[in-house]
């Protein structure tokens, strides 16, 4: 499977993870349940793509690419989450459209959080995931699941999701 591969082999170029002021630990990450972050990451070169690497050549319809993301990169086999896909679509957004890929869904933790022994927060995330060029571009906003049935706080967190597009 290409998508698999891709999340094995990619070479992350940024990073950016933004969360409330005073929760980040000693490398500068941020601490919070609330966050959001987004990834740049090297498409491998590859002629299976035959010419321009697309989300639909790379990654397969809108489900199959959640499913796959959550089975192998968000939830694999014994990290101890559990993730469930509550919806998956393809969009076009952008001043030069481009299509983009968004799913939603949950996330659980077994047991405590790290050192902490609390008990793990149940987290309800949004992603987007574009492609540019050789880059595989992704956003996610994150936050307590229960934060989410705030209705006001769910719309500035789908208002962030729903804003993320390529401008170039």
């Amino acid at each position: 499977n290409l998508f698999i591969l891709i999340y094995e082999t990619i070479f992350v170029l940024s990073f950016g993870a933004f969360g409330p002021p005073s929760r980040f630990n000693e490398k500068g990450v941020s601490q919070s349940d609330t966050n959001l972050s987004i990834v740049a990451s090297t498409i491998p070169s590859s002629s299976s793509f035959n010419g321009k690497p697309t989300l639909q050549t790379m990654l397969g319809t809108p489900q199959n690419a959640a499913e796959t993301l959550l089975r192998f990169s968000i939830a694999p086999p014994g990290s101890g989450r559990t993730a469930t896909l509550i919806a998956a679509c393809e969009e076009t957004r952008g001043v030069s459209p481009s299509n983009v890929y968004q799913f939603e869904y949950d996330v659980e933790k077994d047991g405590t959080e790290g050192n902490s022994g609390t008990i793990a927060t149940p987290r309800r995330a949004i992603s987007v995931i574009a492609v540019r060029e050789n880059t595989l571009i992704t956003m996610t906003v994150v936050a307590p699941r229960k934060d989410w049935l705030d209705k006001s706080f769910d719309a500035k967190l789908r208002k962030v999701a729903e804003s993320f597009k390529l401008t170039r």
